[in-house]
């Protein structure tokens, strides 16, 4: 690994991975190639962080088994994210984007909107019988 010049390598990782992880990682060709004679690519992506002189990225992980690997059994939250995202997509109204940011947060924000109203409005109500009364 040391030795290695350029690239994106995973240990007991997935590759996919390090392509995901472009925050702290790269994933590109061979340095130097030109247009006359590309043979792994030309250019980087990644390294989003600028470091500089940016070569090589290696992720590690432990070994993992199979059975330390679970699958949820509930998928509703993710559903209702992707439902939401889907309405909201195909019709960027404002209702639809309280109903997106409702389903990511887990807050049913129609209801806090319609108790804050609720508060509000008895406290105008409060205001004005108190002015009537002074």
């Amino acid at each position: 690994i040391a030795e290695m010049r350029y690239g994106s390598l995973g240990v007991n990782v997935w590759g996919g991975l390090n392509y995901l992880a472009q925050g702290c990682g790269q994933w590109g060709a061979f340095p130097g190639e030109t247009l006359d004679s590309v043979q792994s690519g030309i250019g980087k992506i990644g390294n989003l962080m600028a470091m500089p002189d940016y070569e090589k990225f290696v992720m590690r992980s432990p070994i993992v088994s199979s059975t330390h690997l679970s699958l949820k059994d509930d998928l509703g939250k993710e559903q209702s994210i992707l439902e939401a995202v889907n309405k909201f997509t195909l019709d960027g109204s404002i209702g639809n984007l309280v109903k997106l940011l409702s389903a990511v947060t887990g807050v049913n924000l129609m209801k806090v909107a319609l108790a804050g109203t609720s508060v509000l409005v008895a406290g105008l109500a409060y205001f004005v019988s108190y002015k009537k009364q002074h």
